[in-house]
């Protein structure tokens, strides 16, 4: 989709049909990302090591408040993107609307075109590679047994891998 005008040169486009994939893209990898993690959590409280659950193993306790804030920090930023991608598309909806009711438009339209454009590569990046990183602890936490079909993290590490490729590999973003 085209819009906007011709700066130096230039078009810009609007990566509108993107910022959709690339935010559900991010939400998919936070979603296996918490299950990881909460099979982790449940592993490190079930599984005893020194007469103990190794949830208390600092280590461990460690990488498990590790993950959690990765997965936190990953889900505001999807929201924040989120909410800027949905302003764009109702500012877009007054422009073509012609609604004079909002008399500054064009410059919320490109407040919000350029923070749209600009966070959703940036989240579908960090969301994806944040899922990696969680699965990845999820499976030291299980240790060797976490590659066994049995346990659910070896399916979220496979499932977690493509995140970061489609709609964009990490470097592209």
């Amino acid at each position: 989709i085209l819009i906007g005008k011709r700066r130096f040169g230039l078009i810009r486009y609007s990566m509108a049909m993107m910022n959709g994939a690339r935010l559900a893209v991010g939400a998919q990898a936070i979603g296996i990302a918490e299950a990881a993690y909460r099979e982790a959590y449940k592993y490190a409280h079930q599984r005893v090591q020194f007469n103990q659950p190794i949830a208390k193993l600092p280590a461990v306790a460690r990488m498990l408040l590790s993950m959690r804030a990765d997965i936190e920090a990953s889900r505001a930023l999807v929201a924040t993107t989120g909410l800027w991608v949905d302003r764009l598309k109702a500012y877009q909806h007054l422009q073509e609307q012609k609604d004079k009711s909002l008399p500054d438009l064009r410059v919320k339209l490109k407040e919000a075109a350029s923070l749209a454009d600009a966070l959703t590569p940036l989240t579908k990046y960090y969301a994806t590679e944040m899922g990696n990183r969680v699965c990845y602890l999820a499976m030291q936490i299980h240790g060797g047994v976490g590659y066994m079909n049995e346990f659910n993290v070896e399916r979220h590490c496979r499932d977690v891998r493509v995140t970061n490729i489609y709609e964009g590999t990490s470097q592209l973003q």
